[in-house]
Parts: C-alpha cells; sequence; structure tokens
C-alpha cells in the first residue's frame, strides 16, 4: 500500500449527480497516482537488484559469481528452474553449462565432479545449444518450455557467447520478470565477455592449467602476480645460426616468420607442458621462467623443470624440418643454443602493460650464458648444479668458463649431456 486518498465536501451543496462525478474523479486521480508511485518505486527495485547482481558477478570466479547472481535473481522473482550455457577460453575454448533448481546450483561443468561422469556430454551438447540451436541439453536436463535469452557478443563480428534457459511455476513471466531476466543476462554476457579477456590475457604468460587455477582463487593478482624476490630456474634458447638460415636458405620474409611463428609456438608449448611461465622472445629467442605463479617446486625441482624443458626443445627442433611444412630446411641442421640458470629473481607484473617477467643480474648472465653456447648444447650455470635433488639422473660434461661483454667475472657452466 502507498497510501489512502480522501475528498471533503459540503453534502448540503453537492447534489447527488455531482457526488457520484466526484467519487469517479477520485478513483481516477488514485488510479494514476498509484501508476506513478508503483513505476518508481518499480525501478527503484529494479536498480537495486541490478547493483545486487552486478556485486554478485564482481567475484574473480567466473562460477562463483554466477552461483551469487542467480542467488540474487531467486530472490527477486518466482524462479523455478534456470540454465546457463557460456562459452569460455579454457583450452582454447569450452562451451559451460550450469543448472539450476530454486537457485541451488545441481549440475555444473565449472565444478569438478559436479557434472558427474557426463560432463564431456554436457559441454558437447551445450556447445550445439550454442552453435546450432540443438535442444538436446535442454530436453536432458527436462525443460520444455520457458524464456530464452541470447547473450551476444560484438556489433560489427557478433557472436553467440552463451544462453540462459529460464522457467517458473506460472509457466510465463510477467513483464517485471522479463525485465529482471534480461538485464540479469546483460550483466551475465559482459562479465563472460570479461572473463574471456582476462583468461586471453593471462593465457599468454601461463599454461591452461596455470590459468584455470589463478582464476580459482580471488585477487589472485595480489596473491601471486605481485612483484616479489623469488628463486627461479631462467631458461634462453634460441635458433641456431638464425642469420645464416634466414639468408641463405629461407631467404623470403615469409618463410622467415613462418620458421619462428611455427618454431616458437611449439617451445612455448613445451614450456607449458614442462610447467614453465612464458616471458617473453626477443628476436628468435624464447626466454621462459620456472617456478611462477604458485613456486611450490623445490629450487631443484625448478632446475629439473627447465633442464628436461630444455632437452624437450633441443629434440623437437632437431626433428622440426620432418614436419611437411618444414621440410625445406632438411640437411641444413636446425638446432637451438640453450642457456639455463637458477637465480634470485624479482619476478612479476610490470610496466604500462602489465607484462610478467623478472630482472636481476641472473637474468642478464642466463642470456650471456646462452650466447656462449655452441649448436646444440644446453649450458648450465655452475653455481645452481647444487640444488639438483639426489638421483636427478643428468650428467653434465666438464666444467668450462667464458668471459663475457659487462660482467666482471667469467661465467663457470657445465654442459648438459
Amino acid at each position: 500500500w502507498f497510501g489512502v486518498m480522501g475528498l471533503v465536501f459540503d453534502q448540503a451543496k453537492a447534489p447527488l449527480a455531482r457526488r457520484g462525478f466526484l467519487m469517479q474523479a477520485l478513483e481516477v486521480a488514485c488510479e494514476e497516482l498509484d501508476n506513478f508511485l508503483h513505476q518508481i518505486r518499480s525501478a527503484r527495485e529494479k536498480h537495486r537488484i541490478m547493483m545486487a547482481l552486478g556485486d554478485a558477478l564482481k567475484h574473480r570466479v567466473l562460477s562463483q559469481g554466477l552461483t551469487a547472481a542467480v542467488h540474487v535473481l531467486t530472490l527477486s522473482m518466482p524462479l523455478e528452474r534456470l540454465l546457463i550455457t557460456c562459452r569460455a577460453e579454457e583450452g582454447g575454448s569450452t562451451v559451460h553449462a550450469l543448472l539450476f533448481e530454486h537457485g541451488v546450483l545441481k549440475s555444473s561443468t565449472m565444478e569438478e565432479g559436479l557434472a558427474g561422469n557426463e560432463d564431456g556430454v554436457i559441454k558437447a551438447q551445450a556447445a550445439a545449444l550454442l552453435d546450432h540451436g540443438d535442444q538436446a541439453l535442454p530436453r536432458r536436463f527436462g525443460f520444455t518450455r520457458g524464456r530464452e535469452e541470447v547473450l551476444i557478443n560484438g556489433i560489427t563480428h557478433s557472436s553467440v557467447v552463451g544462453k540462459i534457459l529460464a522457467t517458473n511455476a506460472a509457466g510465463r513471466f510477467n513483464t517485471h520478470d522479463r525485465e529482471l531476466l534480461a538485464g540479469f543476462s546483460n550483466f551475465i554476457r559482459q562479465r563472460v565477455v570479461d572473463f574471456n579477456k582476462e583468461y586471453r590475457t593471462l593465457a599468454r604468460t601461463f599454461g591452461e592449467h596455470d590459468v584455470s587455477m589463478l582464476l580459482r582463487h580471488d585477487a589472485y593478482v595480489e596473491k601471486f602476480l605481485t612483484p616479489r624476490e623469488e628463486t627461479v630456474a631462467i631458461l634462453y634458447v634460441d635458433i641456431a645460426g638464425f642469420t645464416r638460415l634466414s639468408e641463405q636458405v629461407l631467404k623470403t620474409p615469409g618463410k622467415v616468420a613462418a620458421l619462428v611463428e611455427g618454431w616458437s609456438r611449439r617451445v612455448v608449448d613445451l614450456v607449458w607442458r614442462h610447467g614453465g611461465a612464458f616471458d617473453k622472445m626477443v628476436g628468435d629467442c624464447v626466454i621462459a621462467l620456472f617456478g611462477p605463479p604458485f613456486y611450490r617446486q623445490s629450487h631443484g625441482g625448478r632446475l629439473t623443470s627447465a633442464l628436461h624443458c630444455a632437452r624437450a626443445i633441443r629434440d623437437m627442433t632437431t626433428l622440426l624440418p620432418d614436419v611437411p611444412e618444414f621440410s625445406h630446411l632438411q640437411g641444413h641442421g636446425l638446432g637451438v643454443t640453450t642457456g639455463v640458470n637458477l637465480a634470485p629473481l624479482f619476478v612479476g607484473l610490470f610496466g604500462p602493460n602489465d607484462n610478467f617477467t623478472g630482472f636481476s643480474s641472473g637474468m642478464n648472465n642466463t642470456a650471456r650464458l646462452q650466447g656462449v653456447a655452441e649448436k646444440g648444447e644446453i649450458l648450465v650455470m655452475q653455481e645452481c648444479l647444487a640444488s639438483l635433488p639426489a638421483g636427478h639422473g643428468f650428467v653434465f660434461g666438464p666444467q668450462r668458463e667464458a668471459r663475457v661483454k659487462n660482467v666482471a667475472q667469467p661465467l663457470q657452466f657445465s654442459p648438459l649431456v
């Protein structure tokens, strides 16, 4: 109730017909005022709900943000069942599905074990729903009716990033509830788009598993990516004789670019497979760090991972001419030069673009060490070998040393056999 309105008039002076007119006029005035006040109340209520939805979706973990937002929506309208499908940038592109009943999460491909053994089937059906409108997934969850909202991203090149299907006991939604669902869908669309941008940004540096683990932590930037001093295994690997290959074998800019692109992608995949982080690429040299972002391994474990990765990169590069697109490199002795070190590093997000990298003299010395290596050599800084765990299984050649530019003492190192 908004209130009560009444009229006071002189019965003696107002004829009976006039009284009827006044009562009708009062009814009209009350109806107009009621509509006006209801619109104000409805607008304020929708604004409150939208603010609550926005706050819920701020959670860094997408699945938890979606769950909190559905809870807000369920308290605001009669919602029986809700199915959310969305395309997340995981492992290239993964479509997820979340089923809610009366605001409670019943099935989710984002939560380990909540979709059971059917996880893969549900993801495939969710992708078919988004790509082709296939109704296998709604049928699986018993949706025979409901209101559908399509989450579209982009203007000039639109793409479907998700769909929402909702039902209630009445079988249909009124105008107020439809507006809430539309607003809810817009919030979900923007959150999924933001999540995908965030995922892609992290995936430039970290492997799929590490990115997923980071996004499961609220405030992951402060916890894991803020610059800090840590002991890190450092890997520098460079195509041996790249200038000669470019000028005498590849010759055209297109072939040079194809080699750098194809080789570096394979190198970074191997870095991620061995638990490392991709720092940057300088020319045809790939720089990788082992330890970030969680620093769970011991110092020796980080160095062990870097050495295994260096071997894998060397083997991959040697066999690259066997790949059809690089067959023109057969007989030209494609190889790499590699430097590996374990050193204190100030590592984290730096600069205006928040690049994940590290700084220290140990980093610089690793670059110098890689420059000393011959084709096929993996040179390891001597002082870090003591950190290797017992029974590591690596074999090293005789210790050597070399004087390098801008470094006072000669570098001391051993080659990995």
